[in-house]
């Protein structure tokens, strides 16, 4: 399955927080920061605030690591 490239967060930004990706991969938020912790999703820190890049997501869809349950 191919990503959307034009995926945008709920609040229209191109950063997900752990709790968004985790509702849009049907994952337990823990589940998306114990990921992050282990290297296997890249993430930044913004402003004290953990994000995930949309261009990150993408990658990941992309390779078919994950599936989308939305």
């Amino acid at each position: 399955m191919a990503a959307d490239t034009n995926i945008r967060a709920t609040d229209g930004s191109a950063h997900f927080t752990p709790a968004q990706l985790a509702r849009r991969w049907g994952w337990h938020v823990e589940s998306v920061r114990r990921a992050i912790r282990q290297g296997r999703i890249e993430a930044v820190v913004i402003s004290r605030r953990l994000l995930v890049p949309v261009a990150e997501i993408c990658r990941i869809e992309t390779e078919g690591r994950i599936a989308r349950t939305m």
